[in-house]
């Protein structure tokens, strides 16, 4: 339909939700026309109780049981004696709430990365393009949105985005003046692809979120006041002064809500022709509506998370029991999860194949067990369908030899025998395997 407009006609409220522009008074896409997206997200779901616990509960799932490999759980990444698991819990909460993560990366003179710190996602901002189009730096700011009262732009940083090209590494340590003043990396993950402003998990259901937090408010208002009518208190006459007047409001006030029902307000009245009224205003009764509002937005919350209702203690029709219904539901959402826990779970393996004291995963096993734990069984074989019987009796013989050590015996079976380094390591030290510790 060439000539003609050919725009699509939608409403306010299906208009595209991010709209960035650059700022070029600090060098930053906006993420958002204001730029404070992400402390919008937060603050409506801190303020929302079933966004919060969609929130949490995917945290708890994208985080598991931690790493499989007892090695990346406790190593220490960094100054503040935080452990990886430490860092990944983080990221977690992260990647639940806005859909993308960030984090930093020192190094020493040899380029060797040496610690590790979280990123609070809130605190990035995408730098404006250069000329070829590319981003090659982030600016961090703790205060986006001026929450403390004003923008200190002294609290900005800039900060080169991740790389593990050495040739490149030098650029940016060049550009920066020297190694001194270069500040290291910034890796910085978005759901929404690279190196864009992602939308939140809860973005389609903000509405939701928000009448979830305004039906709590209605409520409260309900309970402090008692759940009383509401009234026009009719002051004949003229108040001397505004001072006056709000010292009686002020009065009238401070004998309404639930520790204060039940009590006689005094006011004098010098003749009868002057005496106060007290008009009431029927109260609706909403709760109906309320009730049924409530559950329609709580239901499209959860839903938008991809949660089960029964992981929020919500029966479904025709279910043998909750109890029943939460274990399955339980093991649901860890497979809807998978994914998304494999990929935050292996964000750090090429930080650590670099790391200064060598790669602390010896097989380069970066999984996270599940909150319902690996079922290995499944697709390990016994060790006695895979031996003959001559290499099982010399197999009990190297388990059960005095003159070696146990560091001996279980590189003796993984090398001649070619059985799994925990499996061995099982056998030889009596300890579960990893699949029996989750469960």
């Amino acid at each position: 339909m060439s000539g003609q407009n050919s725009r699509i006609a939608v409403p306010s409220f299906a208009t595209k939700r991010i709209v960035n522009r650059d700022d070029k008074t600090v060098g930053v896409q906006m993420y958002d026309l204001d730029n404070v997206y992400p402390q919008r997200i937060r603050n409506a779901v801190n303020s929302s109780g079933t966004a919060t616990a969609c929130t949490n509960l995917l945290q708890k799932h994208l985080r598991g049981r931690g790493y499989r490999d007892a090695n990346l759980e406790t190593l220490i990444v960094n100054g503040k004696k935080q452990t990886l698991a430490d860092i990944h819990r983080l990221l977690c909460y992260d990647r639940a709430l806005y859909m993308g993560y960030a984090f930093h990366v020192s190094y020493n003179a040899l380029l060797q990365p040496i610690a590790i710190h979280h990123i609070p996602f809130e605190f990035v901002r995408l730098s404006i393009p250069d000329d070829l189009g590319g981003v090659t730096t982030v600016k961090l700011h703790p205060d986006w949105a001026r929450e403390s009262g004003k923008f200190d732009k002294g609290l900005l940083k800039t900060f080169d985005l991740y790389t593990d090209d050495p040739l490149l590494m030098y650029e940016q340590i060049e550009r920066a003046g020297s190694f001194e003043e270069w500040q290291g990396h910034i890796v910085y993950h978005s759901e929404k692809g690279h190196l864009i402003y992602p939308p939140a998990v809860c973005d389609s259901v903000f509405e939701d979120v928000l009448t979830d937090a305004g039906i709590k408010m209605w409520k409260y208002r309900g309970v402090s006041t008692d759940f009383m009518a509401n009234y026009f208190w009719i002051f004949n006459g003229e108040f001397a002064s505004d001072e006056e007047r709000s010292g009686y409001i002020d009065a009238v006030n401070s004998f309404q809500g639930v520790d204060t029902s039940h009590k006689v307000i005094v006011v004098e009245c010098p003749t009868p022709a002057a005496k106060p009224e007290l008009m009431k205003v029927e109260r609706q009764d909403n709760d109906k509506v309320y009730e049924l509002t409530e559950t329609t937005v709580r239901e499209n919350i959860i839903r938008s998370y991809g949660q089960p209702l029964a992981l929020h203690a919500i029966h479904m029709a025709g279910s043998l029991g909750l109890s029943k219904e939460w274990e399955e539901a339980k093991a649901n959402y860890d497979e809807r999860t998978n994914d998304d826990r494999l990929k935050l779970g292996a964000t750090f393996q090429p930080i650590l194949e670099r790391w200064y004291t060598g790669n602390p995963s010896k097989e380069g096993d970066y999984l996270v067990i599940p909150l319902t734990g690996l079922d290995d069984q499944k697709t390990v074989k016994p060790i006695s369908e895979t031996l003959e019987v001559g290499k099982l009796v010399a197999l009990q013989q190297v388990i059960t030899n005095q003159d070696m050590t146990t560091e001996q015996k279980v590189n003796f079976m993984v090398a001649v025998y070619g059985i799994d380094l925990a499996v061995a390591n099982s056998i030889v030290t009596g300890n579960p395997l990893p699949s029996q510790v989750a469960e």
